[in-house]
């Protein structure tokens, strides 16, 4: 009679192993979207390495934003104005170099907002601090 492992068969059995996990964490996307805006939360990198509210929306890389650090611009992606407000306030060229990116909580970014104090902008983006 020949062995069984001539057959493809094991004479030894199947063992199983099993490992405990330690503590997992799962961390959240840093992006939410509704039927109305779409909420990005910064990253304390991007927070960090960024000098100014245009920096820190081009280190957010936004899909909805073509932004430009080094002319200070920000546009939607098919190249039509945006416009910037600090905690529904709207942000002058000069609120937004001076605004401190570790104080930014999230920035929304909103387009045809219904929100009276959006001023009837067709585009905008609000930093929340």
């Amino acid at each position: 009679m020949l062995p069984m492992s001539v057959y493809g068969q094991t004479t030894k059995p199947d063992t199983v192993s099993v490992k405990e996990l330690g503590e997992i964490t799962v961390v959240a996307d840093a992006q939410r979207t509704s039927a109305t805006k779409t909420v990005y939360i910064p990253s304390g990198n991007q927070k960090s390495t960024a000098s100014d509210g245009v920096s820190l929306l081009s280190k957010m890389n936004i899909p909805q934003l073509s932004v430009n650090p080094i002319a200070e611009t920000v546009k939607t992606a098919d190249n039509q104005g945006v416009s910037l407000f600090i905690n529904f306030h709207p942000a002058s060229d000069e609120d937004v170099s001076g605004l401190n990116p570790d104080d930014v909580k999230r920035v929304e970014y909103l387009d045809f907002p219904v929100d009276p104090r959006f001023q009837r902008a067709q585009h905008v983006v609000n930093f929340i601090t």
